[in-house]
C-alpha cells in the first residue's frame, strides 16, 4: 500500500500465484473507503481484465465508460470523461500476461497512449516476471517477493483459526510439516501454492513436494470437498456426475481455450464442450442436463467464473494451465505441444507443469525439445551454445541424464541472459 500512494505509475510483476491480482483489488477496496482507506486521495478505482481484449477494437475509454453504465450510473459518459480529465481515476489493469498473442503489441500500444493521454490519473498494471518483455515508460516497476518464514507461519495460522484447530495445534503442526522439507517449504513461498498446501494438509495432513502434484491434489481436494457437501442429495444430475468424468471435462475445457488463446469463453461454447465430452466418453450418462453442469462447476465449486453475463473464464490461470497439460499428458500430446508452442513464452507454465505430471520422469519431454532444437542448430551461433552445453556438462556430478544437464544449462544461460538485458535496459 505504501508503494500504491508513493508513485502514481505502478508495474506490479511477479510469479504465477504470488498474488498480483490480489494486491491490484486490496488497492481497489482501500480506494473505496475513501478516507477511511489507505489510500491517498478521493480516487475511484476501475479494475479492468486485460485479457478480456480479445479482438482488434481496444477502445480503454469506452471499456471504462462501460463498467459505470453495468453499475447504473447515470450520465456514465459524462461522468467518465469529467473523472480521466481531473485524475479521478484508479485503473487497475490486471493480467497483462493474459492478453492473447495476436493482441499484445496492439494492447501494449494502447494503454501506454491512453496512459500518456490521462497521465494525471493512478496507474496499477500485472504482469508475470517472465511475461514482462517491454518496459512501459513513467512506470516504476516492483516485484512481489516471496512470503518469508514468519509470513509462512502467519498465513497457516490465520488458516487454522477455528477453535478445534487451535485446541489441536494443527497450525503449528502444519508449520512443522512444511518447514522439515525443503521443497515443500519452497512451494510455500508463494501464496497460491501455500493456499493448496493449506487444503492438502487440512484433508490428509500430509504435503506433496512437486508443484504439478500439488495442483492435481488441490483439485481434488475441491471437487471431493464439493461431492461430499455441496451437492443436492435428491438431484439426479449430482448423483450421476462423477468427479473423473468433471475432471475430463475442465481439462478439455481448459486445452481447447487455452490452444485457441482465450482465456474468456462465452456460454454456448463451454455448453458445447460439455456436451462434446458426454458424447464422446462411453461412461458417462447420456441424460445429463448440460447447463445444470455448468451452473454445479461456477456457483458451486468455483472453479469456473461468470466474468459477466454469459462470459466465462477459469477462476486462476494456474488452474487452467494445469488442467492443459494434464490433457496434454493424458491424450498423448506431448510432441505435438513441443513442435507447436517450444519458443511460445505464453506456454512456459504448461511445459513446467507437463514435466511434472509425466509418470515415469519428463526424459520424453527432454528428448522432444532436443529433437526439435535440432531444426534450428544450422546457424553458427546455436551450433555453439549446444557445443558449449556439451562440454560444460560433460562429466559433471548428479544424477540426471546428459539430455537433461544440457537442458538446464541451455535455460540457465539463457536465462541469466534475459536477466541482463533487462538490467541494462
Amino acid at each position: 500500500i505504501t508503494i500504491a500512494n508513493q508513485y502514481t505509475h505502478l508495474m506490479i510483476l511477479g510469479q504465477p500465484g504470488a498474488g498480483k491480482s490480489t494486491f491490484l483489488r486490496k488497492i481497489g477496496l482501500e480506494a473505496l473507503k475513501g478516507k477511511s482507506g489507505q489510500i491517498q486521495g478521493e480516487i475511484i478505482p476501475v479494475l479492468l481484465e486485460l485479457k478480456q481484449f480479445t479482438t482488434n477494437e481496444v477502445n480503454i475509454y469506452n471499456i471504462i465508460e462501460q463498467e459505470f453504465i453495468s453499475c447504473q450510473l447515470p450520465l456514465a459518459k459524462e461522468f467518465t470523461n469529467q473523472l480521466l480529465r481531473r485524475g479521478k481515476l484508479l485503473l487497475l489493469l490486471d493480467g497483462l500476461d493474459e492478453v492473447p498473442n495476436k493482441n499484445f503489441e496492439l494492447v501494449i500500444d494502447k494503454i501506454q497512449e491512453f496512459v500518456k493521454e490521462y497521465k494525471q490519473n493512478k496507474f496499477v498494471i500485472s504482469c508475470r516476471t517472465a511475461a514482462y518483455r517491454q518496459k512501459f515508460k513513467d512506470f516504476k516497476e516492483f516485484i512481489i517477493a516471496d512470503f518469508d518464514n514468519q509470513q509462512i507461519k502467519q498465513f497457516i495460522h490465520n488458516w487454522f483459526y477455528s477453535e478445534v484447530d487451535k485446541k489441536l495445534g494443527t497450525a503449528e503442526k502444519c508449520w512443522n510439516k512444511i518447514n522439515s522439507e525443503e521443497a515443500t517449504r519452497e512451494l510455500a513461498r508463494t501464496p497460491l501454492l501455500l493456499t493448496f498446501l493449506c487444503l492438502e494438509y487440512d484433508e490428509s495432513e500430509d504435503l506433496p513436494k512437486k508443484k504439478a502434484t500439488l495442483y492435481g491434489n488441490a483439485l481434488d481436494i475441491l471437487l471431493r470437498r464439493w461431492s461430499a457437501e455441496k451437492r443436492l442429495p435428491y438431484e439426479p444430475i449430482y448423483r450421476q456426475l462423477g468427479i473423473d468424468l468433471e475432471k475430463i471435462m475442465l481439462a478439455e475445457i481448459a486445452y481447447d481455450n487455452f490452444a485457441t488463446d482465450k482465456l474468456f469463453f462465452s456460454q454456448p461454447e463451454v455448453l458445447n464442450q460439455i456436451q462434446k465430452v458426454i458424447d464422446n466418453n462411453d461412461n458417462a450418462p447420456k441424460n445429463l442436463d448440460v447447463g445444470k453442469i455448468l451452473d454445479a462447476i461456477t456457483i458451486e465449486q468455483g472453479i469456473l467464473v461468470e466474468r459477466a453475463r454469459n462470459v466465462f473464464s477459469f477462476s486462476h490461470l494456474t488452474l487452467q494451465e494445469y488442467l492443459t497439460a494434464q490433457y496434454i499428458y493424458d491424450n498423448r500430446l506431448v510432441e505435438k505441444l513441443v513442435t507447436e508452442h517450444l519458443p511460445d513464452q505464453r506456454w512456459k507454465e504448461v511445459f513446467l507443469l507437463v514435466a511434472g505430471v509425466m509418470r515415469g520422469g519428463a526424459d520424453d519431454l527432454l528428448l522432444f525439445m532436443e529433437k526439435e532444437l535440432q531444426k534450428y542448430i544450422n546457424t553458427p551461433k546455436l551450433q555453439a551454445l549446444l557445443n558449449w552445453a556439451e562440454n560444460v556438462t560433460v562429466g559433471s556430478p548428479g544424477n540426471y541424464k546428459p539430455v537433461g544437464k544440457r537442458a538446464v544449462a541451455i535455460a540457465n544461460a539463457l536465462a541469466n541472459t534475459y536477466a541482463l538485458a533487462n538490467a541494462n535496459a
